[in-house]
């Protein structure tokens, strides 16, 4: 059956039917074979030799780039995240101590506040007696000189109702006891 189906399409091609050209035909001359053979292992030879390798050189060299790129950036990555993680602890740490800092500084302030509080009364008081002292003196003063005008005022007027002038220090010392007891009088009424 399959010679006659290669005898009808010899045919209807125009090979002749010749049984040694049509065997001739499908199987190949093997010195014929064996050239081809040897030309394609040199081509491949030449293609390994001048393309292949430095082609995978190449893409060799570029997975090993790709990587060390890939590494590096993992590495900068983690070195990133582990300074953010830092910057992060330190400022919460800068945050706590600035709060420390200031709870620190409002607490001195009272204290300070209080400090100052308590002299500020002291001072206020020890003015306050002091200003109680120089009143206190000034109206002695005042008395005093008040006193001393009374006696002269005295001593004049016993002078022009006498016609005479007094100044013997025995009236003198009478009237000061007398303007003395006169102002006592008068503090006791008070």
């Amino acid at each position: 059956m399959n010679q006659i189906l290669i005898r009808i399409l010899a045919e209807s091609e125009g090979f002749p039917i010749n049984g040694e050209d049509i065997t001739n035909k499908l199987v190949p001359n093997l010195w014929a074979f064996i050239t081809q053979l040897i030309a394609f292992l040199i081509m491949v030879f030449i293609v390994v030799k001048f393309a292949y390798k430095p082609v995978h050189k190449f893409i060799e060299k570029r997975k090993a780039f790709v990587k060390e790129n890939l590494d590096s950036a993992e590495k900068q990555n983690r070195d990133a995240n582990q300074a953010k993680e830092e910057a992060i602890k330190n400022l919460a740490a800068s945050k706590k101590e600035a709060n420390e800092i200031v709870m620190a500084a409002k607490k001195q302030a009272q204290e300070d506040k209080g400090v100052y509080a308590k002299q500020l009364q002291e001072e206020l008081r020890v003015k306050r007696i002091a200003a109680e002292k120089d009143i206190e003196s000034e109206r002695k003063q005042a008395l005093e000189e008040a006193k001393g005008q009374m006696v002269d005022i005295a001593l004049a007027a016993s002078s022009s109702l006498l016609g005479r002038k007094v100044d013997s220090e025995d009236d003198k010392k009478y009237v000061t006891q007398f303007v003395e007891d006169m102002s006592k009088g008068e503090n006791a009424s008070k």
